[in-house]
């Protein structure tokens, strides 16, 4: 007999997978076949065999099971993501609170880096203040001993720094000559004035360590005006009355020197030929606070210039303009502020030439 699952001949009806996969005997499906169930007939095709009915059948359960072992495939794989989305949403979760913890610790951090900012900022703030308080004392002090200083300098250098108008325009006891007087006084009086504001001028600029543009020598018994710049056996101009332009020339160097001696101390010389007024403002500004801003420095020509003025005389201006000249030519001579000796006598050929003109 035929089995209709396996296609072949068995002496029962039925074979192993048969009874395997729980079907009923040959004889039975037969009789199934036969009486026309509506299942069958409604799935069945008319005019098919018994024997096509079951391999119909087996096509069927076997598509079925193909499914199903699909669908456990998939069904597998399914399980293996949410297995592997549970595992990736725990360890998110893991490294969640672990950022939480350490957020939560930098919090922590955060908060005590404050307050040991705090405590610091205090520690500074007292701190600038103690050294504030020390740097005040400090300078009440530096005041209180350049003060001293400052008596004892105007004493060494013999200058009043209190007392009346007289006392202060002395120096050593000899008035010294107003700007008016310069061509009166003799020359001996004129040279023993200017010996001793050497002297006084010399005292200062080595006390106060300045360094100046002119210095003054003394050679023979005679003193001299130096540029500091040039060389010792440079030409220099020599502080007596004899002659009257090279003197001026001195006298200048002499002024813009201690001009340049009182910017050195942060104080300004309003008027370079008042000798004793601006070395008396240089010992001074010992004993006050250091300005805000330095003066500007004194120009050289400005101070010769100041210098002709004390012997220029208005009413004979072909002497004055004789002085002039032999200024000038003393400068070249020197070397010094070649420029604005050249500036000045340009200024002064084109102003003859328009009085000519006129």
């Amino acid at each position: 007999m035929d089995c209709g699952v396996c296609a072949g001949s068995k002496p029962r009806g039925f074979c192993g997978a048969c009874v395997r996969e729980r079907w009923l005997q040959h004889a039975w499906l037969d009789g199934v076949v036969r009486a026309g169930s509506s299942r069958q007939e409604k799935h069945t095709p008319e005019g098919q065999q018994t024997h096509e009915v079951y391999e119909w059948q087996a096509r069927r359960l076997q598509a079925r099971r193909q499914r199903v072992a699909q669908l456990r495939t998939l069904i597998g794989q399914r399980q293996d993501q949410i297995a592997a989305a549970r595992q990736l949403r725990d360890t998110l979760q893991q490294q969640q609170q672990e950022c939480r913890d350490r957020l939560a610790e930098d919090k922590d951090g955060l908060a005590e880096g404050k307050d040991r900012l705090a405590k610091d900022k205090d520690g500074l703030a007292e701190g600038r203040d103690r050294r504030r308080a020390r740097w005040q004392r400090a300078q009440a002090q530096v005041r209180a001993d350049r003060r001293v200083l400052a008596q004892a300098l105007g004493g060494v250098a013999g200058l009043r720094l209190q007392g009346g108008a007289a006392l202060d325009e002395r120096l050593f006891g000899l008035p010294w000559p107003q700007r008016a007087d310069w061509a009166k006084y003799p020359a001996a009086y004129i040279e023993a004035c200017v010996g001793h504001a050497v002297h006084v001028f010399s005292v200062l600029a080595h006390y106060l360590h300045a360094r100046l543009p002119f210095y003054a020598a003394k050679r023979g018994g005679r003193l001299y005006m130096r540029a500091a710049w040039r060389r010792a056996d440079a030409p220099a101009a020599e502080l007596a009355v004899s002659p009257r332009a090279r003197f001026v020339v001195a006298l200048g160097m002499l002024f813009c020197a201690i001009a340049e001696l009182c910017r050195a101390q942060g104080v300004a010389a309003p008027e370079p030929a008042d000798v004793v007024g601006n070395m008396r403002r240089a010992v001074c500004a010992l004993a006050e606070p250091p300005p805000a801003a330095t003066p500007p420095p004194l120009d050289v020509y400005a101070a010769v210039v100041e210098a002709m003025r004390l012997y220029a005389d208005a009413a004979r201006p072909a002497a004055a303009l004789a002085l002039r000249e032999a200024v000038h030519a003393e400068l070249r001579r020197l070397h010094l502020c070649d420029d604005a000796v050249d500036a000045a006598d340009r200024d002064a050929s084109s102003d003859d030439e328009n009085w000519a003109i006129i």
